[in-house]
């Protein structure tokens, strides 16, 4: 059975690895014999292949002299070699196949039970898998869910499908002290049945990510996911609107990743409304806010001014912003992370003049991002994004602003390093990449180019471009 990764989003940090078991499509159970009793065989009847190996008496026989503190570690250490040394796969593969050995013997089967937090077992749930059958069928072990936007093996497109992983994401759901993992594309089907889902707590859950593949308005049932989740690391919201977004936040404290991912308007929050949250989260790594358009309707949170005193968190590394500068100056006023090592900003294209005071003053409190001697500015087709690094360090700090317009982002882009010149002042090498030939060839203005420079030429300092 194929591996499936439990996050993949690339924008997310490293987190540590968690291990799963496929549950097949066919049925839980893979083998006959021995595992009889539980309903242990195959829709055809026959052994899988895998088990086919013929052991002989001696090696048996060798093998059940070992106590069975030796067996059990030797069940980890296979774990960890089947995630870390799989041929041809990186990064390391997240599911241990460990339903094979239950089907050994029962003297395996009941180590591997007993021992169901130091090898970490979980059923994995995903499209295709028959939940509402057969999950009572195995012991009471943490639930994965994994139902992601795209499968090369597993149809979307048919209804009838997404109807049958809908029964099936609800007789999970009903599970809520068990899940510690949900990756769920919502689809119209299980949007229809979110309303019946229990109001309890996920005392278990540790990732919660919703996402459409498509904005088109939906928004989740009022009382859909409305926890409390007092083991949340991760949070992964994309492209729906979550109206329990704020009762989430609130019991979530330990939360390492917020993504916010294109927001559309009718599930807005406001920055001022989020930082009412974040000084509790001090586990925080990565901080990630994406507005879908720059016109948003407060419906989640209702101002923007943002609170007194400032959210320190201490473990932030990586921050992405997608809207407009005056949510992100708002933000940013709320915000102190003086180890942040990656910073991404994009402005949608404003009629107003770009106030990047916040973002200035949100660098100077930092002790990462000060230090920057080499710039490079990429101009692409409908994108010029400017990036930031220091030679021999990761610190990375990337501006871009959204327009059609080659010379209006080139206007814009300088407009915004004119203000952050205190930043850029100490540049000594700049980089361009080729401007796109249609872009020359319709005559743009090349004073806005000229213009960028400036703020790298005030200080009498060496330049390569």
């Amino acid at each position: 059975m194929a591996s499936h990764h439990l996050y993949s989003t690339p924008f997310v940090p490293p987190l540590p690895i968690d291990l799963s078991f496929p549950i097949s499509a066919d049925g839980i159970f893979e083998a006959e014999g021995d595992m009889a009793e539980c309903g242990a065989v195959l829709p055809d009847g026959k052994l899988n292949e895998q088990h086919q190996e013929v052991r002989s008496v001696s090696q048996y026989a060798a093998i059940e002299r070992l106590p069975n503190e030796v067996i059990r570690e030797m069940f980890i250490f296979d774990r960890l070699i089947s995630i870390f040394l799989p041929q041809g796969h990186w990064p390391p593969r997240q599911l241990w196949n460990w339903h094979r050995l239950i089907h050994v013997c029962r003297r395996w089967r009941h180590i591997i039970f007993d021992s169901p937090r130091s090898l970490n077992l979980q059923l994995f749930c995903t499209h295709g898998t028959p939940v509402k059958n057969n999950l009572d069928c195995w012991p009471a072990l943490p639930i994965v869910m994994q139902y992601p936007q795209s499968s090369t093996s597993f149809n979307y497109s048919n209804p009838i499908s997404e109807i049958s992983d809908a029964d099936n994401i609800m007789a999970a759901l009903q599970h809520s002290d068990r899940i510690c993992k949900i990756r769920l594309n919502v689809t119209t089907p299980l949007l229809e049945k979110l309303t019946t889902v229990p109001q309890d707590s996920f005392p278990a859950l540790e990732s919660l990510e919703l996402e459409r593949e498509t904005d088109n308005g939906f928004i989740l049932p009022e009382e859909s996911f409305v926890g409390p989740f007092p083991n949340l690391h991760v949070l992964h919201v994309a492209r729906i609107a979550f109206p329990a977004l704020r009762r989430v936040l609130l019991s979530a404290r330990d939360l390492v990743v917020l993504h916010l991912e294109e927001l559309p308007s009718n599930g807005y929050i406001t920055p001022a409304a989020l930082l009412t949250f974040l000084p509790v989260m001090t586990r925080l790594e990565s901080l990630y806010l994406h507005f879908r358009s720059p016109i948003s309707r407060p419906i989640l949170g209702g101002y923007r001014s943002a609170p007194q005193g400032r959210a320190v968190l201490l473990a932030l590394k990586w921050f992405t912003f997608y809207g407009v500068s005056e949510d992100l100056g708002c933000l940013l006023s709320g915000i102190d992370a003086p180890g942040i090592v990656d910073i991404d900003v994009t402005f949608f294209n404003q009629a107003t003049m770009f106030d990047t005071s916040q973002l200035l003053q949100f660098i100077s409190r930092t002790q990462t991002q000060m230090s920057h001697d080499t710039a490079e500015l990429s101009c692409l087709e409908d994108d010029i994004p400017m990036t930031l690094t220091q030679r021999g360090r990761p610190h990375r700090m990337m501006l871009r602003v959204l327009c059609m317009q080659l010379d209006w982002q080139l206007s814009c882009m300088a407009e915004i390093l004119a203000e952050l010149y205190p930043i850029v002042r100490d540049i000594r090498s700049f980089h361009i990449n080729a401007i796109p030939s249609d872009s020359v060839q319709d005559g743009v203005d090349p004073s806005p180019l000229l213009e960028l420079f400036r703020p790298f030429t005030n200080g009498c300092c060496p330049m390569r471009v």
